[in-house]
């Protein structure tokens, strides 16, 4: 791996880490928007859509992200000849080549329904308890992988 290549991984590695930032802030944001506001009967506006939709757009962008350190970091690992059994009784590679990625996938997938769902809802007051609640599954999803990545280091 050249210089080049281990300055992008690094520059990536810190916009993953900021989107990720990101990410938990609009999801956070959510949560008390819709707890706050649904007890106020105010109507989803425009801004409550766009921090929906916003919130996927960054987590498909921590997808492509994360997908392309994954390969930039791993490639030597997987291009060396190791046996299968050992990628997977390795607790960290495992982590991240299968649990943390269907973790993120999962969140992404129930974020992306949610937020078709939530568009598609004609009452207010259940859009708000929508987002509440897949807010909360996908902010359970993410610090589940935290609490693990924490374990496998």
């Amino acid at each position: 791996m050249g210089v080049h290549d281990l300055q992008t991984r690094e520059i990536i590695y810190i916009i993953h880490a900021i989107v990720s930032i990101l990410v938990a802030a609009f999801i956070i944001w959510g949560i008390l928007r819709s707890s706050r506001i649904n007890r106020k009967n105010k109507n989803y506006s425009k801004r409550d859509s766009r921090i929906s939709l916003f919130t996927v757009l960054l987590l498909y962008t921590q997808l492509f992200l994360g997908i392309y350190l994954f390969f930039i970091k791993k490639s030597r690992e997987l291009s060396q000849s190791v046996d299968v059994e050992q990628l997977i009784n390795n607790n960290l590679f495992r982590f991240w080549t299968v649990e943390h990625l269907v973790l993120m996938l999962f969140a992404l997938l129930i974020s992306q329904t949610g937020h078709i769902i939530i568009e598609k809802t004609l009452n207010n007051e259940i859009k708000f308890k929508l987002r509440l609640r897949y807010y909360s599954i996908v902010a359970a999803i993410i610090v589940i992988s935290l609490f693990f990545a924490a374990f496998k280091h």
